[in-house]
């Protein structure tokens, strides 16, 4: 197998054992994922926190 095509596969198939078990989870639970995300500090799940408590808001 050529290189280059080597290592697109090994970087794909890292990303998807990062990504997967993420999305999987938002799938199953999504009250527990959107609660890890609410008190996450990074900069991503910042605006995904401040979405979910607009939701919330919304719902109430």
């Amino acid at each position: 197998m050529p290189p280059l095509i080597k290592t697109v596969l090994i970087v794909f198939i890292v990303m998807g054992c990062v990504i997967l078990p993420f999305y999987l989870w938002n799938l199953i639970d999504r009250k527990s994922y959107e609660d890890f995300l609410l008190k996450g500090v990074s900069p991503l799940s910042r605006e995904s926190r401040n979405e979910i408590l607009r939701q919330r808001g919304a719902e109430r």
